[in-house]
């Protein structure tokens, strides 16, 4: 229970188009953008999914969405500059950060507890002109929280009134259980200062194939294509043809496993109530973040003893920031028999406790 990765092995029809592009030589340098058929179904995705507005120049392919969340920060920051890292957040953030530029200003804001919600009062207060970019991260891991309208359109004035760029890590867009959740780029106002970052690997069950995207306005996307050509020349041709079959069967892979998560997330209310009754169920995404302080003991300490004692893998909370030291991330992501049976061992060693 400690992974973010589907336990859902990647679609046969997936496999098998990345073979036949194999056969058929997409094996050689490629436009360091993407393939253009490639960049033209992401586009249409995205409008047809999300709402917006996209052209495939305003798409840059990228060898994972990790990859596209350094291009974006190494494109935009620079020595001096002030970043503002929404937290708990992905936990590469950070590092990712300091190797876009050792020096630049990072203000790690807390998302409100218990609900994690935007801290609005907060976010504005740590504000300055040098302010450069926003890093959010919703739907959130690892807290499950989600963006809603209210926030987002927030975001959008703070943007726009300060003339800053928001960064919006989405690799968990198709794990979302409530109907509020929206992506910062729909918003007219601002859709020239967001970047969206997507991956093909939660959703597609493509984690090992590294590739992911970078959605901005066009003229952003020709700045960061030629830090794309200098570090990664292109993403593996064949690797796209595969990504191009995933969005044509896309509806076809992830509802079936969507039902399944939102099934494990009411077993979350089943037994953690138990003993955690105000934890917060998840509204996306593929983790709980339960709060264990009633345990005493902190995260890597709880994780260690869980392990050796229950057989449960778990991560700690501290890998998220030192504010989160009495939380451990629990993830959705096992298969149905061992996730019952992990819930049923955490309650089992709170109880021992």
């Amino acid at each position: 229970m400690g992974l973010g990765e589907p336990e859902v092995e990647t679609p046969i029809e997936i496999k098998h188009a990345a073979h036949k592009a194999l056969l058929e030589g997409y094996t050689k340098y490629s436009n360091p953008f993407g393939l253009e058929i490639l960049r033209e179904a992401i586009s249409e995705k995205l409008k047809t999914e999300k709402n917006i507005e996209s052209t495939p120049d305003q798409i840059l392919v990228t060898p994972g969405g990790k990859n596209a969340l350094f291009i974006s920060c190494m494109g935009l920051v620079e020595d001096g500059d002030e970043v503002i890292n929404i937290t708990p957040g992905y936990v590469s953030n950070l590092p990712i950060l300091n190797l876009a530029s050792r020096n630049i200003r990072i203000k790690n804001i807390a998302l409100k507890s218990p609900d994690f919600s935007l801290d609005r009062t907060e976010l504005e207060n740590s504000i300055s002109n040098e302010t450069k970019l926003i890093l959010i991260n919703f739907p959130n891991n690892p807290t499950g929280s989600i963006l809603n309208r209210n926030d987002a359109e927030f975001l959008a004035t703070l943007i726009k009134e300060m003339n800053i760029y928001l960064v919006s890590d989405e690799v968990y867009e198709k794990f979302v259980y409530s109907n509020n959740h929206i992506s910062p780029a729909v918003i007219g106002t601002i859709k020239d200062k967001v970047l969206t970052i997507h991956s093909f690997s939660k959703s597609f069950f493509m984690t090992g194939w590294r590739i992911g995207y970078i959605h901005a306005n066009s003229e952003l996307i020709k700045e960061l294509a030629k830090i794309n050509l200098h570090i990664n020349t292109n993403t593996a041709t064949f690797i796209q043809m595969a990504a191009l079959e995933a969005l044509k069967m896309q509806n076809d892979i992830f509802a079936g496993y969507l039902k399944k998560i939102y099934s494990r997330r009411n077993k979350l209310r089943e037994w953690l109530t138990k003993i955690f009754p105000d934890f917060q169920l998840p509204e996306g995404g593929l983790f709980v973040f339960l709060d264990i302080s009633k345990a005493g003991m902190k995260s890597d300490d709880f994780a260690a003893e869980l392990l050796i004692k229950e057989k449960v893998a778990v991560l700690p909370g501290i890998n998220f920031g030192e504010n989160y030291d009495n939380y451990c991330r629990v993830s959705l992501a096992c298969h149905d028999n061992d996730f019952e049976e992990g819930l049923m061992r955490i309650v089992k060693f709170f109880e021992n406790l």
